[in-house]
């Protein structure tokens, strides 16, 4: 089975093999939030140079992140 992930490359944000950019997350929650949240989140997973270390959030926000991690 084919998903959106396999279609999607990779983005490399420091093409020259730098260390990883490491972050943390808190998103918030709400109906409309938590749908573009959840985009925001997805198109971050893309970079191979961004590696996120925790995630926190509340209701919807805290949905999206746990799908994340």
């Amino acid at each position: 089975m084919v998903t959106a992930g396999d279609l999607t490359p990779t983005i490399k944000l420091f093409p020259h093999g730098k260390e990883p950019v490491h972050i943390d997350l808190f998103s918030q929650g709400g109906g409309r939030r938590g749908a573009a949240t959840a985009g925001f989140l997805f198109g971050l997973s893309r970079f191979e140079d961004i590696k996120v270390e925790g995630a926190a959030g509340t209701s919807a926000g805290a949905m999206a992140n746990a799908v994340l991690v």
